[in-house]
C-alpha cells in the first residue's frame, strides 16, 4: 500500500480487520514519511503503528516482524490462538535501492520466516521457510532496466542477510543467478512473495490503456506489460 506520505484515517483501513480469519498476515507499505533523516519514528509511522495495533489487538495477534527501511515498512502478525501456522523462527534485514544504492527512498524491508504448517486432517506439522519482501521500486514509465536492477539488487543482497541454513540450498551463495537464470534467493526459501510499489507500467499512452481496461481487453494489454517482457 503506497501511502503517499499521508496518514490514511480509520476508514481507509477497515479492511485490514477483515485479515483477521488469517493465521498470519503481512502488510507492507511504501512512502510512509517523507525522506529524511531521523533519530526516532516520525508522526506518521507512529499513527501507522497505532492504526495496526488496532486491526490486529496484541492480545489475539503476535508481532513476529516489523522492520522499517526509510519509507518502506513491512509488519507480519500472528493469530495467537491455535494457529495451524506458527513461526517458529524469524530473521529481518532490508535493501536500499535510492541514490548511489545508499539512499532508502527506493528499496526493500523483508523478514525471513521459519514457519510450521499443521494439516488438520493428518495431524502432520510442516516446516516452510517463507521470505517475505516488501519494496518499492524505481518510478518512471522509461526506467524499466532501473526497476529491473532494484530486482536483482534485492534479491542478491537479501541471499546475504538470510538465515545461514537457508544458504544450504543455493548452489552459489555469492552468485546472483542459479544457472536456471532464477534469482538464488528462489531456491534458499520455499515460498518468496515479493510485493510492494513495483512501478512496472503499460507502455501505452494513458487513454488507451484506461479504454482498454474499461473494455475488458485485458489479454490484449497483457502485451504492453513491462513486468511480462
Amino acid at each position: 500500500w503506497n501511502l503517499a506520505a499521508d496518514s490514511p484515517g480509520k476508514k481507509d483501513c477497515a479492511f485490514l480487520k477483515d485479515l483477521r480469519r488469517h493465521d498470519l498476515v503481512c502488510v507492507g507499505v511504501q512512502e510512509l514519511e517523507d525522506l529524511k533523516p531521523r533519530r526516532t519514528p516520525g508522526h506518521r509511522a507512529e499513527a501507522w503503528t497505532k492504526l495496526l495495533d488496532a486491526a490486529f489487538p496484541p492480545k489475539s495477534f503476535a508481532k513476529v516482524a516489523d522492520r522499517s527501511a526509510g519509507p518502506v515498512r513491512l509488519s507480519v502478525f500472528q493469530k495467537r490462538k491455535k494457529p495451524f501456522i506458527r513461526v517458529k523462527g524469524c530473521e529481518v534485514a532490508d535493501v536500499a535501492c535510492g541514490i548511489g544504492n545508499v539512499l532508502r527512498n527506493k528499496g526493500c524491508a523483508a523478514a525471513f520466516l521459519d514457519v510450521e504448517v499443521a494439516d488438520d486432517s493428518s495431524k502432520k506439522k510442516t516446516a516452510v521457510r517463507l521470505c517475505v519482501i516488501a519494496s518499492h521500486l524505481a518510478a518512471h514509465a522509461h526506467k524499466v532496466k532501473d526497476r529491473n536492477d532494484d530486482y536483482w539488487r534485492i534479491c542478491r543482497e537479501l541471499l546475504q542477510d538470510a538465515p545461514v541454513a537457508w544458504k544450504g540450498r543455493c548452489a552459489d551463495v555469492e552468485g546472483e543467478r542459479q544457472t536456471s537464470g532464477r534469482a538464488a534467493l528462489l531456491d534458499a526459501a520455499d515460498l518468496v512473495l515479493f510485493c510492494g510499489d513495483l512501478n512496472y507500467r503499460l507502455d501505452l499512452p494513458r487513454g488507451e490503456a484506461e479504454r482498454g481496461a474499461l473494455l475488458g481487453d485485458l489479454e490484449e494489454l497483457y502485451d504492453y506489460d513491462q513486468l511480462r517482457r
